[in-house]
């Protein structure tokens, strides 16, 4: 059989045509032909009408054309080929057709017509049967040279538009009453039908013989162009060769068409039969290479070392190999319920995933614990694929179950002693170890565990429990090696920490750390499934990982005493408590592994009765930092006894610390307040600035000034009266830095002060740093120093604010003027004032910089009537103000004259100890354009 008999056999369009095919149609176009011929010297003939020829013969042709139709759409379902399709409709469309022209045959069935026809209707039918099919073989045989996919729903489409064609034609040919073109008057026929729509239907039917024969090679080529030759006949002898109806012509046109139509019957019944038998041999044929490919599937499914199972479409299962039956148990009948109940409790997921793929077809793929006929579970790898129909539905499953239990233990076995070792790594005590081992353990390795720990006196405690005298000696026992040892039934239901947990099995874990026992794990689980080989080298790992933990657990907890101990050594025991005054402080390290930092602070009282408070950060962490911090919060301590201004106890602090030779600089604050005056005084080594708080307004105090270990002897003392009732916050930058972003921890810190400072809470700066901090962690050493002045005894009538530096400092100049500036227009109510207070202060450093470089003091007072005295000291040689007015084009003196220009009043004194005071009065200043 050729390639094309292969794939032909499967319906009657696609059957190839014999050679007796081709014979017996040629046979039969030549007999056709041959009447044709025979009858043309007697068409003419009138032979009268005989009433039940034409119900006979086109009620036979109507039959045989159902039939075929039926037959074909029959195959059109089997096989979806499109020829089928259209050709059913072809030939359903002539039987319809060939069905409406007998009943409104004039005559047919009595005087009239039926359905209400016109006289014309039947001829018109008869015109629209023949185009109609003519036209639909040709469509069919363009569609499979075109090889068109048409679906069932676009040949539902053709059929319905078909249909629509044929009622609208009846229904206005019979109830319309519509007068279709007339061919025929009486019996004769007219010249429209011999001249016109005959030659054209000929014609119709002689381009569907070229269309449809193409190259004869299948039956429907063949015997299709015989149907169309034998309706061009027919055409031509009712038309062209006899003259009326009822001749001897119209009478043979009516023969060759049902015989056109009972032939082809006949073929597509002997075609049809022909292949019915062909199918069943290959079916016998394939039933027999089935069971042979069955026999020998069934002999490699039991070969492979898989467990190998089929299901049909819903999941029931069809087949299981041996392989399934040695390891589950269950064979095909027991099976079929399916493998749900053989799953480990915890994968069901795989179950979800499996029925996931019998809803959408999509692969099974999916990792799970099978239960074997003992009752163990083993690791599976499960695979599954969907076996289609021929309409890509799915008909069945084949599935494979892969043993990856060695593989997949492996694999949880090092997840979990990476993960083991992650989470007693992390745990740093002893009891936050325990529970995590606890948390590690159960439900996976047990379901009760005890902890024995050896005490310093070498008995063995649980929780600070004493073991008894036959648990401990089971202990000693087990850890004079270093493999898991089983616990014996009299001990296990005889000791009173282990028979409360009804266990089954009991495993003691030694727990040995660089060769030194530090205690045992022992685990319990209830059960009659005991502990494997694989669990016991599971447990000797976990012991080993867990036995580094606790060790490094005790270890950190013996550090933690001694961080504590170090770092209340380190910091003040005691803040002073003093009338009127209240201090507090908080301290945080920038981790629970370094309880100890570099922040620090303290406050003390001085001699002279003043308060001396300090704040400080040395850089980095841990006990180096806080040796330094150590060193630096005494040697600022020993510094305020001896020295008066703040910035000069920073610089003595900072040359120490660069005699030290360490390469780490320090930040800090140090103040120092009269509790009598209000007079505060402090100096900062580029630390955060603080923060003061009257209740009315928060304000962030100035500062400037390298960090100890940097400082250069030129730092800055700022002053400033207080008025009670006042806080004043110090901090680390820890304080701001905690969420990484330096303005949100700013913004945190500015509203916890402004509703925690104006409230008496006794631990403010403890009450600050939780506000603060709300549920994040700190990243760096945290310190808060916090004072809270009710009155002061003997407070200054005026406010005041003075400045110590150095008169070459230009950055800290800037600042003073700048801050010299709002506060003279603010106090005296005028901007033109604030500008003149500037002013005057830039003239006077300026002259201060020529004629006495080196430190100059700078002092504002304000009185109660808004007037301002600004006033700045130096060291130098003196100098005098001119007499005159200096000259027009004079380099020098005219800076004083400016300052008196804007200024209420101007005096210059010399000090007899050397230097010179430069006091300007704004009590009434004018403003600058109008001095002027």
């Amino acid at each position: 059989m050729s390639v094309l008999d292969s794939r032909a056999i499967e319906n009657i369009a696609s059957a190839p045509a014999t050679a007796g095919d081709r014979r017996w149609a040629a046979g039969i176009s030549a007999a056709v032909l041959a009447m044709f011929v025979f009858s043309i010297p007697f068409a003419r003939t009138a032979l009268g009408q005989i009433p039940s020829f034409l119900p006979t013969v086109v009620g036979a042709a109507i039959v045989a054309l159902v039939l075929v139709a039926v037959l074909l759409y029959v195959q059109y379902r089997i096989a979806r080929d499109v020829r089928l399709g259209f050709l059913a409709l072809a030939y359903a469309w002539s039987a319809l057709t060939q069905l409406v022209y007998l009943l409104t045959f004039p005559g047919a069935f009595g005087p009239g017509q039926l359905l209400g026809a016109g006289p014309t209707m039947a001829s018109a039918t008869y015109v629209l049967s023949q185009a109609g099919f003519a036209a639909l073989l040709i469509v069919q045989a363009l569609a499979w040279r075109a090889n068109w996919k048409v679906s069932r729903t676009a040949m539902r489409v053709w059929a319905g538009v078909a249909l629509l064609i044929l009622l609208t034609f009846v229904l206005f040919g019979t109830l319309g009453h519509v007068a279709y073109p007339a061919m025929t008057i009486g019996t004769q026929y007219q010249p429209l039908w011999y001249e016109v729509v005959a030659p054209l239907l000929v014609l119709l039917c002689v381009a569907g013989i070229v269309v449809v024969a193409e190259r004869l090679e299948t039956v429907t080529q063949v015997w299709l162009s015989v149907v169309l030759l034998t309706r061009a006949v027919a055409i031509l002898s009712a038309s062209e060769i006899a003259s009326q109806r009822y001749s001897v012509g119209w009478y043979a046109a009516r023969c060759e068409e049902v015989l056109g139509a009972i032939v082809v019957l006949a073929v597509f019944l002997v075609k049809i039969n022909e292949l019915i038998l062909r199918l069943a041999a290959r079916s016998r044929s394939t039933a027999e290479a089935l069971a042979a490919g069955e026999a020998r599937y069934a002999s490699l499914a039991n070969v492979v070392p898989q467990l190998i199972w089929t299901t049909n479409a819903q999941g029931s299962f069809e087949y299981v190999n041996e392989r399934w039956l040695a390891y589950t148990g269950r064979d095909l009948a027991a099976s079929r319920s399916g493998w749900a109940d053989l799953l480990h409790p915890l994968d069901g997921e795989a179950t979800a995933r499996w029925q996931r793929s019998l809803t959408t077809g999509a692969p099974f793929v999916a990792e799970f614990r099978l239960r074997n006929a003992s009752g163990r579970y083993h690791w599976f790898l499960g695979n599954a694929v969907a076996v289609r129909d021929s309409r890509t539905a799915v008909a069945a499953w084949i599935g494979t179950c892969t043993d990856i239990d060695a593989q997949k233990r492996h694999e949880e076995r090092d997840a979990f002693l990476a993960r083991a070792s992650e989470r007693l790594g992390a745990s740093l005590n002893v009891d936050a170890t325990i529970d995590a081992i606890e948390e590690l353990l159960i439900p996976r390795l047990a379901e009760h565990l005890q902890v024995a720990l050896i005490e310093e006196d070498g008995r063995y405690a649980v929780r600070g429990l004493p073991a008894s005298p036959a648990l401990h000696d089971a202990l000693a026992a087990a850890l004079r090696g270093t493999d898991p040892v089983a616990v014996d039934e009299t001990l296990r239901d005889g000791d009173v920490l282990l028979r409360g947990a009804g266990a089954d099995c009991a495993l003691i874990v030694p727990l040995v750390h660089a060769e030194a026992p530090i205690g045992a794990l022992i685990v319990m689980r209830a059960g009659p499934q005991p502990y494997d080989r694989g669990d016991i080298a599971l447990l000797r790992d976990f012991g080993r990982r867990a036995a580094l933990a606790l060790d490094h657990g005790r270890l950190y907890e013996r550090e933690a005493r001694t961080a504590d101990a170090l770092q209340r050594a380190m910091l003040p025991a005691m803040l002073p408590q003093l009338p009127d005054m209240r201090f507090s402080a908080s301290y945080s390290a920038a981790s629970e592994s370094q309880r100890v930092g570099g922040d620090f602070y303290d406050a003390f009282v001085l001699p002279d009765g003043r308060v001396a408070l300090t704040i400080g950060d040395v850089t980095g962490h841990g006990l180096e930092a806080a040796v330094i911090m150590g060193e630096i919060r005494q040697a600022l301590r020993a510094a305020a006894f001896e020295s008066a201004e703040p910035s000069a106890i920073l610089d003595r602090a900072s040359r120490l610390l660069i005699a030290s030779g360490r390469s780490v600089f320090v930040t800090a604050i140090f103040g120092i307040l009269d509790p009598v005056s209000g007079l505060f005084a402090y100096a900062s080594a580029g630390h955060p600035a603080p923060l003061i708080d009257d209740g009315t307004a928060l304000r962030r105090l100035p500062t400037g000034g390298l960090p100890i270990g940097l400082r250069d002897d030129e730092g800055v003392d700022f002053v400033r009266s207080l008025q009670a009732p006042v806080t004043l916050v110090l901090f680390t930058d820890g304080l701001m830095e905690f969420a990484r972003d330096l303005d949100e921890g700013e913004r945190r810190i500015e509203a916890a002060i402004r509703t925690l400072a104006r409230e008496d809470i006794e631990h403010l700066a403890t009450v600050l740093m939780k506000e603060v901090l709300g549920d994040d962690d700190p990243t760096d050493d945290i310190a808060i120093l916090t004072l809270t002045i009710r009155r002061f005894t003997d407070p200054l009538p005026h406010e005041l604010r003075e400045w110590r530096f150095s008169s070459g400092d230009a950055r800290t100049a800037a600042l003073i003027r700048r801050e010299l500036g709002e506060l003279v227009g603010e106090r005296t109510a005028r901007p033109d004032a604030g500008f003149a207070g500037e002013l005057a202060f830039g003239e006077l450093i300026a002259n201060a910089v020529r004629h006495a470089p080196g430190p100059v003091v700078v002092r504002a007072t304000w009185d109660a009537r808004g007037g301002a005295v600004l006033t700045l000291d130096d060291a130098g040689a003196g100098f005098a103000a001119a007499a005159s007015r200096s000259e027009l084009y004079a380099e020098s003196g005219r800076g004083l004259e400016l300052v008196r220009a804007i200024s209420d009043q101007l005096t210059i004194t010399r000090s007899p100890l050397g230097g010179t005071r430069v006091t300007a009065t704004f009590h009434n200043a004018a403003p600058l354009m109008s001095s002027a």
